[in-house]
């Protein structure tokens, strides 16, 4: 699957040098830009935040997005130098209305890039992403991607039975500086982890009914690709049969339907029944003692 997201919009200078810092690793990964000028050191790649506010009219002082961020991913095991050369063209060929910097990040198992778009045009537009440009931007990185033999479709998270949303870049930075010990813990970790409990122990009975839909909408994608599959081996080829086994075999790997909200409540749960096998025991050599 060809993963392409725009994760946040940028709104302040200061946000966007930050910005800038996490996706270079402070200075230490190289950026590429649009005029394919490799841009390395903290104080060059912050000039570059100083050129975008400055240039053309005050504009930042009168729109409210500076830059967008995005991601560009691919599923671990992909090759790393494929994705990062399909990643640049993508963005000189469909970004590159406005100047951008492009970083690839090597320290995950899947391989991902960072674009950072400035939010106004050459033209001195402004650049605006919706659901139709999405898909058509998703489409256009798969197709770069095919072009160096990396398999990718560019279907969206429902037809592939995904139901956790990945984390923001800022999530992510939030949790590198607290490993870092630069931070404090994010504050959402302790807010989520309480709620996972009080749901376990009861004291949370809120309804979330968009959960519900999930299921339901997940449910009946699965169940239309097992349709397709019985429709594939009623024709009786034996290569439609074959297709309807690797359809049921792709129903077969889809992940669990859980939010991260439920995978909590489970990790939760769990923990819960480890706790009081261990609280059993223990009263159990308190009553050998006695």
């Amino acid at each position: 699957m060809a993963g392409f997201r725009v994760t946040g919009a940028i709104t302040t200078i200061k946000d966007l040098k930050k910005h800038l810092d996490y996706i270079s690793r402070d200075g230490t990964l190289v950026l590429h830009a649009r005029d394919h000028e490799q841009v390395v050191g903290r104080d060059e790649i912050r000039q570059r935040a100083e050129d975008w506010r400055d240039d053309k009219f005050d504009f930042f002082e009168r729109r409210s997005r500076i830059a967008y961020s995005m991601v560009l991913s691919m599923p671990a095991g992909s090759s790393r130098q494929a994705v990062f050369d399909a990643g640049l063209d993508f963005a000189h060929s469909h970004l590159d209305r406005s100047a951008f910097l492009v970083a690839q990040h090597d320290d995950a198992p899947h391989p991902h890039l960072h674009v950072c778009l400035r939010a106004q045009a050459d033209d001195g537009s402004s650049i605006q992403f919706g659901p139709s440009d999405l898909h058509r931007l998703r489409g256009a990185f798969a197709e770069h991607l095919k072009e160096r033999g990396v398999a990718a479709t560019d279907a969206p998270r429902w037809a592939r039975g995904v139901v956790e949303k990945p984390l923001a870049p800022s999530v992510h930075l939030m949790e590198r500086e607290h490993l870092d010990g630069l931070a404090p813990e994010p504050r959402y970790v302790e807010a989520d982890i309480n709620e996972a409990f009080a749901i376990v122990r009861g004291d949370d009975c809120a309804k979330r009914p968009w959960e519900q839909r999930i299921r339901l909408t997940q449910q009946a994608v699965r169940d239309r690709y097992l349709q397709i599959a019985d429709d594939l081996e009623r024709l009786g080829g034996d290569e439609d049969r074959t297709l309807a086994d690797q359809v049921r075999g792709f129903v077969a790997d889809m992940p669990a339907v859980l939010t991260r909200r439920e995978r909590r409540v489970e990790e939760a749960r769990t923990m819960e029944a480890s706790r009081s096998i261990i609280e059993r025991h223990r009263g159990v050599d308190m009553e050998r003692e006695l």
